[in-house]
């Protein structure tokens, strides 16, 4: 088994490979907008790429876009993971995943459930706390694919759930997952979840799932879409939305919001995750364990 990377030695990689800009691009803000005009292109991706359906629970399913290597079950897999509102389209799941496979890697693109225009696939909503899609995704790939080298990776809201997700396992971590990896992750949840803070996620869930009197999800016209969404969410705050949404229906007459945001995040599990990952700010590239 490959040896973790420490935290000097990526830090000395860096420091050897330094981020060297294009001439005409030495501005901070001409880096950000350039993307916009001059898109990137994913060969390796595009050519590689099979869509997949996994079983997470009765009547729930997600979609996945897998990427693999001659001879796979010989191969490290690279499992990622988008942030909210993304999915597997996403530019930022694209690249990395372009990247990987130039690596040698397989690649294993998952939206989360409802992401990504499943709607169809289940009934119920994805949030920061949900580990089970990725769980047992992984164990399917272990079970059914003989995948034996896996790294996790997820970017804001995916970076939360898979670290949360190595807490979870503890000292029970499938040696399988050899490491985890997070971009941005969510580390408080609460603290993220300002009031209107997310009113464009909100709105366009309002309109997917609105919610009759009973708690059940039921479909309504594009022509009611806003008298909905301000029917079921007159206050934009994802800590409303997730309360009334998310949690099971029998935990609302004494659901403590603050509680649910906080076991919703990685940070409870800190200390027990026994395999080392990694968390980068935006401002920093990712880092890997075990690359």
């Amino acid at each position: 088994m490959k040896q973790p990377i420490t935290n000097d030695e990526i830090i000395n990689h860096l420091e050897r490979t330094p981020f060297i800009p294009h001439p005409a691009l030495r501005n901070a803000h001409a880096q950000t907008l350039i993307g916009t005009f001059i898109r990137r292109r994913f060969k390796l991706v595009i050519e590689n790429t099979e869509a997949r359906i996994f079983d997470i629970a009765p009547g729930v399913q997600v979609l996945a876009h897998c990427s693999w290597q001659k001879d796979r079950a010989s191969k490290p897999t690279l499992l990622i993971v988008h942030g909210m509102e993304g999915s597997t389209e996403s530019r930022y799941m694209l690249g990395t995943a372009e990247k990987a496979l130039e690596a040698g890697y397989n690649v294993v693109r998952v939206n989360f459930r409802n992401c990504g225009g499943t709607e169809h696939l289940t009934p119920t909503l994805y949030h920061a706390g949900l580990t089970d899609d990725i769980r047992q995704t992984v164990a399917e790939l272990i079970e059914r694919d003989g995948l034996s080298e896996i790294y996790l990776a997820g970017f804001s809201l995916g970076g939360n759930v898979v670290l949360k997700l190595a807490g979870e396992y503890g000292e029970k971590i499938p040696p399988q997952i050899r490491g985890v990896a997070a971009v941005s992750p969510s580390i408080e949840g609460y603290t993220g979840a300002a009031p209107a803070a997310r009113r464009r996620f909100l709105f366009r869930e309002a309109v997917k799932y609105p919610f009759s009197a009973r708690g059940r999800p039921q479909s309504i016209s594009a022509s009611h879409s806003r008298a909905a969404c301000q029917r079921n969410f007159a206050v934009f705050a994802v800590s409303r939305a997730d309360s009334r949404r998310s949690l099971p229906r029998d935990f609302f007459p004494i659901c403590d919001i603050l509680r649910h945001f906080a076991t919703s995040s990685r940070e409870p599990f800190r200390d027990s995750a026994r395999r080392r990952s990694e968390a980068s700010p935006n401002n920093y590239p990712m880092s890997w364990r075990g690359w």
